[in-house]
């Protein structure tokens, strides 16, 4: 049986996080939507190859598959990262 684990975080998420925040309820709604913008054709690539992802952690998600990731290339994922 092959399977396969993928990893995302994102990078330089602290310094936008710490400054989209001087910006009130304004900003976490831009966080908000940025998040959402990134993880949501991330997770539907999982979920549409058969994977899972048991967890989020902040700007992070682990996903797992019993196939599909060993053979997903990194253009891929950049095409879904947008």
């Amino acid at each position: 049986m092959t399977a396969g684990t993928m990893f995302l975080d994102l990078s330089g998420f602290t310094p936008l996080t710490e400054s989209l925040m001087k910006e009130g309820s304004a900003g976490a709604e831009r966080l908000s939507d940025i998040l959402n913008n990134i993880f949501g054709p991330m997770v539907q690539l999982v979920h549409d190859n058969g994977g899972f992802i048991p967890y989020f952690a902040g700007d992070a998600f682990t996903a797992m598959n019993l196939t599909y990731f060993t053979c997903l290339g990194s253009r891929e994922l950049q095409k879904a990262g947008g």
